[in-house]
């Protein structure tokens, strides 16, 4: 090291990148470069390379918007001129978010591709196991502040590898939000006003509790249960953690929502589903239970762990007249 320094040294110096997950929309700040990726073209054969491929289609696709809208209102002009067509052109939305058929600007066109872009890159990584519901909500909302934020190779990369290195920091993220929900519901509560149940604990996760707004009925599905989707991403998450937590394969595990559908579970059966027992009811709760004690002494060891073994909430001075010991 240091070999034109005066006096010379044999140590090695390593360099280490120590990832912290941050919180909300911080995320993913400071990850993302806003630097173009460099040019590799050169001579020879270039090897070929998928998220390149992507990479390139979204620059193009983004290029050509100015172009491709005026001709879009080229032709309209022209067709207008002949009365009402019923085919007119544009860049409208397409899905049945309340906007369909509402004309884009080249600011929209460019975050929502960039979206779609992003969950392409994810699925291709096969990522969905690392991924959470939160970080899909942060890295839309990173998207929508930080415009111009390329979507390049360089950023591809920084971003996978900041997932894999802060997986189990999330996962254990993903434990204490589903404890903090569990223990909402507990008939010791006194700050939640909504339904409460003396099944769950407010201290700790029992091996058996109940989560209100899962299930949902239908008049098509009446007979069987049916899970609201965004609840079945929530339990999905929870799924995630405990796979991380006991070394099991989340490939081999299915959704709530696809599962019930597959399994046509009726109102109140039990079934044995990933790491519980399910019973599903009409009024919208279902009951979970823990199948294996391991899992659930693990999962609330974990949690106790992270919040310093925290004394209960209701934990209280002895009352006057006992003794301490």
């Amino acid at each position: 090291m240091f070999k034109e320094a005066e006096r010379r040294t044999d140590c090695r110096v390593a360099c280490l990148h120590l990832f912290k997950p941050g919180e909300g929309d911080s995320e993913f700040a400071g990850f993302l470069s806003y630097e173009p990726d460099e040019d590799v073209r050169g001579n020879g054969i270039m090897q070929y390379n998928e998220v390149r491929e992507a990479v390139h289609r979204y620059i193009a696709a983004v290029g050509m918007f100015d172009s491709v809208m005026a001709q879009n209102r080229a032709i309209n002009e022209l067709t207008g001129a002949l009365g009402n067509c019923p085919v007119t052109f544009g860049a409208r939305w397409a899905s049945e978010n309340g906007r369909r058929g509402v004309e884009i600007t080249r600011t929209v066109f460019k975050k929502e591709l960039q979206k779609q872009a992003w969950r392409w890159v994810f699925n291709k990584f096969d990522m969905h196991r690392f991924l959470t519901t939160s970080v899909y909500k942060q890295l839309d909302s990173a998207i929508e502040k930080m415009e111009n934020m390329p979507f390049t190779m360089r950023n591809v990369y920084r971003l996978i590898d900041m997932l894999l290195q802060t997986h189990a920091d999330r996962m254990n993220n993903v434990m204490l939000d589903a404890f903090d929900k569990i223990c909402k519901y507990s008939d010791e509560n006194v700050t939640w006003h909504g339904e409460k149940w003396k099944t769950n604990s407010a201290h700790m996760v029992n091996r058996k509790f109940i989560v209100p707004y899962v299930c949902i009925s239908s008049y098509s599905w009446n007979n069987f249960v049916s899970v609201e989707y965004g609840r079945a991403a929530e339990i999905d998450d929870i799924v995630k953690a405990l796979c991380h937590l006991m070394g099991v394969k989340y490939d081999e595990t299915r959704r709530l929502d696809r599962f019930c559908r597959e399994m046509k579970m009726e109102w109140g059966s039990e079934h044995y589903w990933t790491f519980f027992k399910i019973r599903g009811f009409k009024k919208g709760t279902m009951h979970f239970t823990f199948q294996n004690e391991e899992t659930w002494y693990k999962f609330n060891q974990v949690v106790a762990s992270i919040r310093g073994y925290e004394l209960p909430v209701n934990a209280s001075k002895a009352k006057k007249g006992e003794g301490g010991r």
